[in-house]
């Protein structure tokens, strides 16, 4: 018997054994569901890929607006700390600004809590080194729920005394930035 091999998106190769299933439904139906689950990975959680799909929409964004030449996925801080941002901007050979996608919309108290220290203690420590950036902003996507909410603002007020600027990450809301 002959393996099949299935490609989907990130040039993902699995390789397994031909095998039968049986349907109730229309064939058609059965490959639409194939497609959804390994091409457009229907699997994935959308609180983990969520902040995928916002730094797509701010690159979109930033290349309606002619500014993406500006902004290039870089490494911010010394040798000693260091972090990876999707949007970095220099000017004469500094670092000015820098937006991070930043999704609160996770669904428990707890993760909202776990997702957004992580990103505060980095901050805070950007700024006690003297490394963060000027122009430091978060495009939050905040919670639904009021319980959520409320948690996503203790972390938005967090960042906010580490130096960074949070906006509501909303397409209406967003606007060219200044230089």
């Amino acid at each position: 018997m002959t393996d099949l091999c299935l490609l989907v998106r990130a040039s993902l190769c699995h390789f397994d054994r031909v095998r039968t299933k049986l349907i109730k439904d229309e064939p058609r139906n059965e490959i639409k569901d194939l497609f959804e689950d390994l091409v457009n990975r229907k699997f994935a959680k959308p609180k983990e890929y969520q902040e995928v799909v916002m730094t797509k929409r701010v690159s979109a964004w930033l290349k309606a607006w002619n500014l993406a030449g500006r902004y290039k996925r870089e490494k911010v801080g010394d040798s000693d700390f260091h972090i990876y941002l999707p949007f970095v901007s220099h000017l004469d050979g500094k670092v000015v600004s820098a937006i991070k996608p930043f999704d609160l919309n996770r669904g428990e108290t707890s993760e909202i809590y776990d997702h957004g220290d992580h990103w505060v203690k980095r901050m805070s420590r950007l700024r006690d080194n003297g490394t963060l950036p000027p122009k430091m902003i978060f495009a939050v996507q905040m919670p639904t729920t009021a319980k959520e909410a409320a948690a996503a603002d203790e972390i938005c007020t967090q960042l906010g005394e580490s130096g960074v600027k949070v906006v509501p990450f909303v397409e209406q809301a967003l606007q060219p930035l200044a230089s």
